[in-house]
């Protein structure tokens, strides 16, 4: 930047530029003076003089440009980075806006999934008979149409008559061999008439061999008798017991099963067995099974409990809902075992297995298992049913029962049962439960009992 100097000898005042430090002419006289350097009095001097000051402070090394380095922190970004602005997306309202996003995804996603494992089942097919036309009778033949005989009776029939038109000649030759004809039979007559053991008579110089005849003596095969098979019982008909309100419908693929909405349960402790059953007597070791088929929905509404508290304003609801089917051995309203495929909805749907043993009235050695991946190889049950075949073995005291879901090629155990104090005569077979105000359709198939 250039600054003024004044000559000495004739006052004279000229611009020199501010680095020059020495000797200067005069403008207007020639006279020589010493010009001195002025100090800086700009803003950019005074930033240069701020930085080399700073510079001398920290004893930071100057750039090859002459510009004085300031030292920082070890560790901390650099001067121009702290004054960038920060990322939008990492920015708190973006943060609010994503959380927000995610939570009304997520309640959506739980309504979705709510609403299609509540959704009704749907309604059960009307089988209807079908009309056969019947069988027309094949019309009467007429009485005047006689079969022609065939060409070898014909032929047989003229050959005969020929036979029949020729006569021996009138000579003796002709009438010994009638007479010797007429001997040889009555002779083999009297033979088979009176048991004649002696030897056939023999054949004429001039008559044919007689022909041999060979009779195979066989002994007679042995007669097996068959082992008796084990008696089943596998049809429907067979079962006795009576439906209350409920219904049951023979069809081709088995038997459905009606329940209405309202409380059906065999229940010692509510003093209440209307749950519909169909029995058969079964004495000693038996083995039952049932195949439980279709999906099975007890709804969202709870009953109301059959019994009041002496304490309670209003009557209680159920905590749940829940439906099953299956297998009932049956002593008498105080002592029976219940193996059932259920479903209970307590805020949500589970498929289950459920087994359940009364003696004296008591519930003892109940297990409920959920029909979960780990119990179930293939297909996977998670939130959804899958056709399941009960049974139940006696073997002496002990009940085996198990299930399967692959149509009985293999079996995974629930449990076994000790009932020692079960009788040998008892009853085998269905029953259904409902405890919900949906109305419980199901079908049972297969049913088998083999004593």
């Amino acid at each position: 930047m250039p600054i003024t100097t004044t000559c000495p000898a004739c006052g004279h005042q000229q611009a020199t530029p501010g680095s020059i430090a020495g000797p200067v002419n005069c403008a207007s006289c020639g006279q020589a003076y010493e010009a001195l350097s002025a100090p800086p009095t700009s803003r950019s001097s005074a930033t240069k003089t701020a930085i080399s000051a700073t510079a001398t402070t920290h004893d930071g090394p100057a750039s090859a440009t002459g510009t004085p380095q300031v030292s920082r922190p070890p560790g901390s970004p650099p001067e121009l980075l702290d004054r960038l602005p920060k990322p939008f997306i990492t920015s708190p309202p973006m943060i609010a806006i994503g959380a927000v996003f995610v939570m009304l995804y997520g309640m959506v996603a739980f309504g979705v999934v709510t609403t299609l494992n509540n959704r009704p089942d749907p309604e059960p097919l009307a089988l209807k008979p079908r009309e056969f036309a019947p069988i027309a009778p094949e019309p009467p033949k007429p009485a005047g149409d006689v079969p022609k005989p065939s060409d070898s009776a014909s032929k047989k029939e003229a050959a005969g008559k020929a036979d029949r038109d020729k006569s021996p000649k009138d000579t003796k030759d002709g009438k010994a061999q009638d007479d010797k004809e007429k001997e040889k039979a009555e002779k083999e007559r009297a033979r088979k008439a009176g048991g004649d053991k002696s030897e056939p008579p023999k054949p004429a110089p001039g008559d044919a061999p007689p022909k041999k005849e060979f009779a195979i003596a066989t002994r007679p095969a042995p007669t097996l008798t068959p082992k008796p098979a084990a008696p089943k019982v596998t049809e429907w008909l067979s079962l006795r017991g009576s439906p209350g309100d409920s219904e049951f419908e023979i069809e081709p693929a088995g038997l459905m099963v009606k329940v209405p909405g309202t409380l059906h349960v065999i229940s010692p402790v509510f003093n209440l067995y209307n749950s519909p059953r169909l029995l058969t007597d079964a004495e000693g070791n038996f083995t039952a099974l049932v195949k439980v088929v279709g999906r099975i929905q007890p709804g969202t509404v709870p009953l109301d409990f059959p019994i009041k508290p002496k304490d309670a304003k209003e009557t209680p609801k159920f905590p749940f809902t829940f439906q099953g089917a299956g297998l009932l051995v049956w002593q008498d309203e105080m002592n029976f075992v219940k193996l059932e495929r259920a479903a209970q909805f307590d805020g949500k749907r589970v498929p289950m297995v459920l087994l359940e043993q009364y003696q004296n009235g008591q519930p003892i050695n109940g297990k409920l298992l959920p029909a979960k991946d780990r119990e179930i190889a293939q297909p996977p049950a998670k939130d959804r049913d899958i056709d399941l075949t009960l049974r139940i073995i006696r073997v002496g005291p002990e009940l085996r029962c198990s299930y399967s879901n692959d149509d009985g090629k293999t079996w995974l155990e629930v449990k076994r049962l000790q009932a020692p104090k079960l009788p040998s005569l008892v009853k085998v077979g269905v029953s259904a439960s409902n405890v919900s105000t949906k109305e419980f359709v199901t079908r049972l198939e297969g049913f088998e009992l083999t004593r």
